[in-house]
């Protein structure tokens, strides 16, 4: 998960290795590691993947859920979050009972325009 995380933060001349290498964990096994690569290609502005960055945040398994909302704090610039306002809003329906959920979405959505 931490290298997944890392590659976003590479130079600019690593960028044309490191996206096959985090196109490639998007297919991992574990949760996170899922999470955090597609993190990295939003912050890399790789297309595409915001789509799967939604599905993640809908899924009725909270380990996904939590995993991508973990990862998004990752995103300091708000404007790049834009995209997923309407699927975080969703997670603060009533029917959520997950305090710690519920709290991360609210902090993501605070960091919107």
């Amino acid at each position: 998960m931490e290298a997944a995380a890392r590659l976003a933060e590479g130079a600019v001349a690593d960028r044309r290795v490191n996206l096959p290498i985090l196109k490639n964990l998007l297919g991992d096994s574990n949760t996170t590691v899922r999470a955090a690569s597609a993190v990295s290609l939003l912050l890399l502005a790789e297309p595409n993947v915001n789509k799967q960055i939604v599905a993640w945040r809908s899924s009725p398994d909270a380990s996904d859920r939590h995993a991508i909302i973990n990862q998004l704090s990752r995103v300091e610039d708000g404007r790049r979050l834009v995209f997923a306002r309407e699927a975080l809003e969703k997670l603060l329906r009533p029917t959520r009972d997950d305090r710690y959920e519920v709290e991360r979405v609210q902090r993501l959505l605070a960091r919107i325009p």
